[in-house]
């Protein structure tokens, strides 16, 4: 194995899997198929059914009327799976890559090892990163949560504000849709590149 796969290896098992980096491969690939096509396929559905749902109550379209008040926790929820997706999936993506890594040996383009790097470094650091989503979609979350215990006690006290939250849950939920698949994609891509000059 050259020294372009063993720096690879090594930057693929910096990725911060918590409590998967002492399991056996074949062990954390089947963990991590399972957590990561589960978040990636729930989050992505619940968004987009979340785009929908604010487009219609933004326009009073359908029979929902004010259900909006209503909503303060399912945002909540559903931000809360959803800015943890990518990293799930990325994880199955880089355990089933190590695999085929081990006992091989060619040559891949630096660049390509650099980039990778680059990726899992954010993700590594993605409790506010990107911090023009984390954050703004942290603030809704928590505004979400008050404004659904306020609901359960019948107070009307932030129903009014809440309403305003409309816009920027609409795009603080498709710019999760967006970053999501942007970083899979992107490691994806990665992957592929370097799987393809294998067989070359």
């Amino acid at each position: 194995m050259n020294s372009q796969l063993e720096e690879r290896i090594e930057i693929i098992k910096s990725l911060n899997t918590t409590g998967k980096a002492d399991q056996l491969l074949e062990k954390r690939i089947k963990s991590s198929r399972v957590s990561g096509i589960f978040y990636y396929t729930f989050s992505t559905v619940f968004l987009i059914i979340l785009v929908i749902l604010t487009i219609t109550l933004m326009f009073n379209m359908g029979h929902l009327g004010g259900k909006w008040q209503k909503f303060g926790l399912v945002v909540s929820l559903i931000f809360s799976m959803s800015i943890q997706a990518p990293f799930f999936f990325v994880d199955f993506l880089l355990s089933r890559h190590l695999k085929k890594l081990q006992d091989s040996d060619f040559s891949i383009d630096n660049h390509l090892n650099d980039t990778l790097k680059m990726h899992i470094d954010n993700l590594n650091q993605r409790r506010f990163k990107p911090y023009w989503i984390k954050i703004p979609a942290l603030i809704i979350s928590i505004v979400g949560l008050i404004q659904a215990v306020l609901v359960l006690n019948d107070s009307e006290i932030l129903n009014i504000y809440w309403d305003y939250f409309k816009l920027p849950v609409l795009i603080v939920t498709l710019l999760i849709l967006w970053y999501s698949n942007r970083i899979i994609y992107l490691v994806w891509e990665n992957i592929k590149s370097v799987e393809l000059s294998a067989k070359d």
